[in-house]
C-alpha cells in the first residue's frame, strides 16, 4: 500500500480544492471592491470623507484577499508553506488598521485618547515587528521566489 500523500487522487483533490478556494476569494474580492466603490460613490454626494474612508478600507482589505489568492496560487507548485505573504497580510492589515482609526479620529474631531494613542503604539510595535521577521525570512532564503 502506498504513502497516501503519493495517492494521485488525494492530489487531485487538493488541486481541486486549491482551484475552488481561489475561485471563490477571487470573486469575494471583486464582489467587494464593486460594492465599495458603489458604497463609496453613494456615500460621497453625502460626506466626501466618509465615503472615501469606506472605499479606502475596503480596497485594503481586496488588497489582504490577493495576498491571500496568491499564497494560494503558489503553493501547490512549490510545496512548502510560505511565510511571507502572511508577514505581507500581517502589515497591510495593520497599517490600514491605523489608517481607519486616525481617520476616524480625524472626521470626529476628538482629541486623541489615552486608548486610542495605546491602540496606534501597539499597531506601530507590530508593523516593526512583521517588518523584522519579514526581513530576516528574506535574508534567510534570496532565492526563494517573490
Amino acid at each position: 500500500m502506498g504513502n497516501l500523500a503519493d495517492s494521485r487522487f488525494i492530489k487531485s483533490m487538493q488541486t481541486w480544492l486549491h482551484f475552488g478556494t481561489a475561485l471563490a476569494i477571487s470573486v469575494l474580492a471583486l464582489i467587494i471592491f464593486v460594492h465599495s466603490l458603489y458604497i463609496g460613490f453613494v456615500q460621497i454626494r453625502q460626506d466626501v470623507l466618509a465615503g472615501s474612508l469606506v472605499v479606502l478600507n475596503n480596497i485594503f482589505f481586496v488588497i489582504i484577499l490577493l495576498e491571500v489568492l496568491g499564497t494560494i496560487i503558489h503553493q501547490p507548485d512549490s510545496g512548502d508553506f510560505a511565510l511571507r505573504p502572511f508577514l505581507v497580510v500581517g502589515i497591510i492589515s495593520s497599517i490600514r488598521h491605523i489608517l481607519m482609526l486616525g481617520a476616524k479620529v480625524s472626521l470626529d474631531s476628538h482629541t486623541a485618547t489615552q486608548e486610542y494613542l495605546l491602540d496606534l503604539g501597539l499597531h506601530g510595535i507590530l508593523i516593526l515587528l512583521l517588518a523584522i521577521a519579514y526581513w530576516i525570512v528574506v535574508r534567510a532564503n534570496p532565492e526563494a521566489k517573490k
